[in-house]
């Protein structure tokens, strides 16, 4: 893959280094320019299309870099200036935002969320009502995530904005509050209807004057890039030969659901500027640094950058949650608790301690990384416009940050990592696929298919499970939508299931990493205190169960037949 690069004076904070530290610059500019070479290979394994990486260092930009195409067809380069969906990177703004309403005195971070929004009342006296902002900024709410209920096929979004509070308000208890970390979108696009409600702007109206216009971010957007603006990185999905394959963007729109969650478009340019930001913010307002400069647009860093929620130990450093960024006290493995392997690099490994806070995000058709080490005003951000095989981002931030800490990257291993995980991805869709087939009855229906067909609601009356049959075979069709409907072939008893290739999900844009239960869909005559029990022959069947999550218990999910709600009604 050939490369592009640049270079900006961002901010001069410091004062003027001495000739040691000049050479020392240079020196690590080079470096960074020598893992070109791996990083090309790392992408071509992941088969992204294209990445554009950056660094920041004593607050100037030393280092940015374009690698394969932003747009495949006409083969071009992406630079520092293309725009990329960030994804979950967008939870840092949101976070930011919040800090500045906390900071003019609007909101508190104890504030319970049903005061701003009366709307949000968990639905059972068993789930607690007074979560916070602070417990949803740090994903301690306990509130099982329900991701399957947002996105679907194609990056639509299968709800609207307006129907998100009411799932965050119904969704089940899977942890205590404040006990355990379960990572929530929901929740951030609720944070982000707070920000509305308490400034009384809509959210991108207020982003833009608390944060993008005083920084001059001025290639960043929330829910879409403007029409004549042509340096957008096109999303892609990456097949098994580590082929692109074009996707619909994701997240669209200016009132999308989801959006304060991962909707932000932004590059690698602006993004050095927030992080260069943010760090200097925390030098004044944390450290209270007398040359740390004018104090910014960035408020309430003492309580944004505080270790909020401990995560699952890897060593005995810090590793924590804090309002949109993870914390962790290096020499450690630089990667969320859910996709930590025991062969993972640890970053930093013999040097003194210190911290470092970082954030990835993912969807399908993009794939961003970044990390900070405040210290030094140091940062590193890498963006991908596919998922790719492996978490390449993550990979080659890694190595960048090895690289401005001084470390000697081990080239060899990373690209033994990204091989491995690429061949992992791909052989855990498939031995579950074979899974499913091997423990279906291989039996037909134990009753006529007629009888399994119906509309199926959730509990809020806001998501829809179709069940029809065409021709001998019966179909499931997510809240309607043709691009969601697939053919269900039996499992066992009154259960069905239905599969997809490793290539057609990622042609569909969907999640490839789901679990065997998620495509199992059971059927009962009738359901009482969360268990379903098995149905006689002659009875007719009123439920259905679906585990779209992994932190449901049981078998997943109710959802009643219409005819059963309308009962209920009467």
């Amino acid at each position: 893959m050939s490369p592009s690069s640049s270079a900006l004076r961002l901010l001069d904070f410091a004062g003027p280094a001495d000739a040691p530290q000049e050479r020392d610059m240079k020196q690590i500019i080079a470096q960074l320019k020598a893992l070109s070479h791996v990083i090309g290979e790392i992408c071509q394994i992941s088969g992204a299309p294209g990445v554009s990486v950056g660094v920041l260092h004593h607050g100037t930009v030393i280092h940015q870099m374009g690698f394969g195409y932003r747009d495949v067809s006409k083969q071009i380069v992406p630079d520092e200036n293309t725009t990329y969906v960030i994804g979950s990177l967008t939870k840092a703004f949101t976070a930011a935002l919040l800090g500045n309403l906390v900071d003019e005195g609007k909101l508190q971070w104890d504030t319970p969320v049903h005061d701003i929004l009366p709307s949000f009342r968990r639905s059972s006296p068993y789930l607690p009502d007074e979560i916070t902002i602070t417990d949803l900024l740090s994903h301690r709410s306990g509130i099982a995530p329900y991701d399957s209920l947002w996105i679907g096929s194609n990056n639509d979004n299968l709800l609207s904005r307006d129907q998100c509070i009411a799932v965050l308000a119904y969704a089940p208890q899977a942890a205590s509050v404040r006990t355990e970390l379960l990572y929530n979108n929901f929740a951030y696009d609720v944070l982000g209807q707070m920000v509305e409600k308490t400034s009384d702007q809509r959210f991108s109206s207020y982003l833009h004057r608390q944060l993008l216009e005083p920084l001059s971010m001025s290639r960043t957007f929330f829910g879409s890039v403007p029409a004549n603006d042509e340096n957008v990185a096109i999303p892609y999905a990456t097949l098994t030969d580590a082929s692109a394959y074009p996707l619909p963007a994701p997240l669209e729109g200016d009132n999308v659901s989801i959006g304060a969650a991962g909707g932000i478009r932004s590059t690698v340019s602006d993004l050095l500027t927030l992080y260069n930001a943010f760090n200097l913010a925390a030098q004044n307002q944390i450290e209270q640094r007398e040359n740390s400069g004018p104090a910014g647009p960035l408020k309430q860093m003492k309580h944004l950058w505080r270790p909020l929620m401990p995560l699952s130990l890897q060593s005995l450093r810090e590793f924590s949650y804090a309002a949109g960024w993870i914390r962790v006290q290096l020499p450690a493995v630089m990667g969320p608790p859910v996709e930590i392997h025991s062969k993972d690099p640890v970053v930093g490994k013999g040097l003194p301690s210190r911290l470092a806070v970082f954030h990835q995000g993912s969807i399908p058709g993009y794939r961003a990384y970044t990390a900070l080490l405040p210290e030094t005003n140091s940062g590193v951000v890498v963006l991908s416009n596919s998922l790719g095989l492996t978490n390449h981002a993550r990979w080659i931030g890694e190595m960048l940050v090895e690289t401005l800490l001084g470390n000697k990257v081990d080239s060899s291993s990373y690209v033994a990592l990204a091989k491995t995980d690429a061949r992992r991805r791909v052989e855990k869709h498939d031995a579950i696929i074979r899974q499913l087939e091997q423990e279906s009855s291989g039996q037909a229906p134990c009753r006529p298919l007629g009888s399994y067909t119906g509309k199926y609601w959730n509990a809020i009356n806001n998501f829809c499970i179709e069940i029809f049959q065409k021709e001998d075979n019966l179909y499931v069709s997510f809240q309607g939508r043709k691009a969601d409907t697939f053919m269900l072939l039996p499992f066992q008893n009154d259960s069905f299931y239905w599969k997809l290739t490793y290539d057609d999900a990622m042609k569909l844009a969907r999640d490839a990493d789901s679990p065997k239960a998620y495509y199992i869909l059971r059927f009962s005559p009738d359901c009482h205190s969360g268990s379903c029990r098995d149905s006689g022959p002659g009875e007719e069947l009123l439920r259905l169960r679906w585990k779209h999550d992994d932190t449901m218990q049981d078998d997943g999910e109710i959802f009643a037949k219409a005819e059963v709600l309308i009962s209920q009604r009467l």
